[in-house]
């Protein structure tokens, strides 16, 4: 009597009629006449037996559960639409109207861009196939422009430290020729003295003096064509190794040096 939302039903049963404390009792509704009947759902087998005049507890019906749903979800989405007249409305609407302009716009133009730029990078995808297929060409010819000069080389370097390695010997042996022909000279002028040959010997002596000068000066001149020579073989040499180990490195920078003449 408290609570009108909530009715108590009496009902009698057959007798024998299993029912156990946790039997529901379920309205459900018969046809479209909308008759109302009463269904005891049926309960597990180890639950003790429910006494006379025990009350059966209730479980909502299925159309009563669809129902409520229904219900929520109506009143849902009634609020959803208060929401959005509300948001659309005045100048909001016009801002979501500006924006949604300004976003059909950009989405042209993006498409516009595509459509125009996929020539182009078309092109360049083309370009770079077409470059990379000539750079390894280009690569199998200096590697093999390097292979086939090795021994040429080879030879160049080695000839040039034989040449290095002769001219001190050389320059020794000329350095002792003037010596021994000076101390020669030097003792001739002592055992002759015959003016006449000991004038020639005195030119001679001058001669040789001045050759020796000659020598003396250029000493230094060899000296510093051997340092030149020796550090160009060097160079050489380690140029050679270089290429032969790295034949890529004239492919770089003969395209740098086009690149810079572009």
């Amino acid at each position: 009597p408290e609570n009108v939302g909530r009715v108590i039903v009496d009902i009698s049963v057959e007798r024998g009629t299993p029912i156990k404390t946790d039997t529901k009792a379920v309205v459900e509704t018969l046809g479209i006449t909308g008759l109302k009947y009463i269904d005891l759902v049926k309960s597990s087998q180890d639950a003790p037996p429910l006494p006379p005049g025990g009350e059966i507890a209730e479980e909502p019906s299925l159309m009563t559960d669809l129902s409520g749903r229904a219900t929520a979800i109506a009143l849902k989405t009634e609020n959803l639409l208060e929401n959005l007249v509300n948001l659309t409305g005045g100048s909001q609407g016009k801002r979501i109207e500006e924006i949604i302009t300004r976003i059909d716009r950009i989405m042209g133009e993006i498409e516009t861009l595509v459509v125009e730029t996929r020539p182009v990078v078309t092109e360049v995808a083309r370009g770079l196939a077409d470059t990379s297929q000539a750079a390894e060409a280009t690569l199998r010819s200096v590697e093999r422009l390097v292979e086939e000069n090795r021994a040429a080389l080879h030879k160049i370097v080695a000839g040039i430290d034989r040449v290095t390695a002769d001219l001190p010997k050389q320059q020794a042996a000329l350095t002792e020729l003037l010596e021994n022909a000076t101390e020669t000279m030097g003792a001739a002028r002592e055992l002759l003295g015959n003016e006449r040959l000991k004038g020639a010997i005195e030119d001679t002596a001058r001669l040789l003096h001045r050759l020796n000068l000659t020598v003396a000066r250029g000493q230094e001149n060899l000296d510093a064509t051997l340092l030149q020579l020796n550090q160009t073989t060097e160079n050489l040499r380690d140029f050679s190794r270089f290429l032969l180990e790295n034949p890529s490195a004239l492919f770089r920078n003969i395209e740098q040096e086009e690149r810079e003449f572009q």
